[in-house]
């Protein structure tokens, strides 16, 4: 496996010290608490946001007085995902990085590790739901005329997609990608899902996986969920 090797020496800022909002196709605020990465309050602050082919850059100003406010943006304006980096600049140098989070519009924020979306486009064809990968991971695309009837938190969903999509993610990333440990993940979206694995496993062997173990941790995904599929009520 060939690894990537960072020489850099820029610093990983933590998605949870970032908070942004927008509304209606405008950026409304950026906070962003870098208190604990030691960066000169006279470095610059770039905010990137992309969605497929379209990206746009925004200077955010001085790191001490971020002034991205009331922005507007034309990826943001159809009201679909999107993903951003911000980036920390000291002159010619990146200091400080946070890239491919995905960012959704005010009240529809979800930190789930796989995003549901639900779309009528080609991307589906005859099927009713189907695993999609963008630059920030997996996202779990369903058919649109399915939205009346499912929410990402409606047990039918767990019960029906869920275990199914689970299990096609894991093979890629264990069997496909031979992705073990966290230190062989070479995207943000692949050492979250290995750390989601390791912790779904609690003490299986990972070090040499087969479709016995995707199959294991399957189980382990359904049984730590039981109490949802019990709230299932089906019609007799």
């Amino acid at each position: 496996m060939i690894r990537r090797i960072k020489f850099s020496g820029r610093k990983k800022i933590d998605k949870k010290d970032i908070e942004i909002s927008f509304e209606s196709g405008i950026i409304k605020n950026l906070n962003f608490n870098y208190s604990n990465y030691g960066f000169s309050e006279n470095c610059d602050v770039w905010f990137e946001i992309y969605r497929k082919s379209e990206f746009e850059r925004f200077y955010a100003g001085k790191i001490k007085n971020i002034t991205l406010s009331n922005k507007e943006t034309d990826i943001l304006s159809e009201d679909y995902d999107c993903l951003f980096n911000l980036k920390v600049v000291d002159g010619n140098k990146i200091k400080g990085l946070c890239k491919q989070i995905r960012l959704y519009p005010k009240g529809k924020e979800n930190n789930s590790i796989l995003p549901v979306k639900f779309d009528d486009s080609e991307n589906l064809k005859e099927r009713i739901w189907k695993i999609i990968y963008d630059d920030a991971g997996p996202v779990l695309y369903i058919r649109k005329e399915y939205k009346s009837k499912l929410s990402q938190k409606d047990p039918e969903l767990f019960f029906l997609i869920y275990p199914s999509a689970l299990k096609e993610i894991l093979i890629k990333l264990l069997l496909v990608d031979k992705i073990s440990k966290e230190e062989d993940a070479m995207e943000e979206w692949q050492k979250s899902w290995i750390k989601f694995a390791i912790d779904l496993a609690k003490g299986e062997d990972l070090s040499e996986p087969n479709e016995e173990t995707i199959d294991v941790l399957t189980d382990k995904f359904c049984s730590n969920n039981r109490q949802i599929f019990e709230k299932i009520d089906f019609e007799e």
